[in-house]
């Protein structure tokens, strides 16, 4: 059996309780998403979800202002497992800007429930739901 591939993604949430996503062709085709991406091996979750949220968005996020949303774990139409952690963050800097056009169409902000968003990021948005808004004792750093 392989190891699981590790990635890590972010909801960047604004006052209004929209949430940034992108049209993004991960494995199923065109699809609303959270930026994230891989881990790589010197990193921990947390770093990875900062540095992937700069390198497709542009936008610069501390770790102290992450919060856990949680894991998922899945398989793709690719064949391989992945283990997703999901975080959130309601403070930031910059604005979201395209920077990888060949993997995305482009970023805005949409309703949780919007239609369009893909199967792995739908259950995080509603456990954020769920969790993070009620409990805002989730954070990873006081």
């Amino acid at each position: 059996m392989q190891p699981l591939v590790e990635y890590a993604a972010v909801i960047l949430v604004r006052g209004d309780g929209r949430v940034l996503l992108g049209e993004q062709y991960p494995h199923e085709g065109w699809v609303l998403s959270a930026p994230g991406g891989g881990i790589e091996k010197s990193e921990t979750p947390e770093q990875a979800a900062v540095r992937e949220l700069r390198e497709e968005t542009g936008v610069e996020v501390s770790i102290r202002d992450l919060r856990r949303v949680g894991q998922i774990v899945h398989g793709a139409s690719d064949g391989r497992g992945y283990r997703g952690w999901w975080f959130s963050a309601q403070s930031w800097t910059g604005e979201p800007t395209l920077m990888e056009p060949t993997k995305c169409r482009g970023w805005d902000w949409y309703p949780i429930g919007s239609p369009g968003i893909d199967r792995y990021t739908a259950p995080m948005l509603a456990t954020y739901n769920r969790t993070i808004l009620r409990n805002e004792s989730n954070r990873l750093h006081t």
